[in-house]
């Protein structure tokens, strides 16, 4: 189901990427970051593969995240990461 719901958001965002001419930064909201069924992990690993821009293009930023107040700020500030999964 998940890779079926990245799929499509794939082919909006390319879309709006054309459009606007920059990429449209993205919140993606998981349903945890549990250790060893993480749904923020799945989410981050399939959005990285479909999009296939890096490991700095799709970034998690969640509470157990290291600084996640500075990720946000980079998030919101810079070209990349271009989603956030929180």
């Amino acid at each position: 189901m998940n890779q079926k719901i990245v799929a499509e958001f794939v082919k909006y965002a390319r879309r709006q990427e054309e459009e606007l001419g920059r990429f449209p930064k993205t919140l993606v909201f998981a349903m945890n970051d549990l250790e060893h069924v993480s749904h923020a992990d799945r989410l981050v690993n399939i959005l990285r593969e479909q999009f296939g821009r890096g490991s700095d293009f799709v970034a998690k930023i969640t509470g157990k995240s290291d600084r996640p107040l500075q990720l946000f700020r980079r998030f919101r500030n810079r070209l990349e990461p271009g989603i956030a999964v929180t």
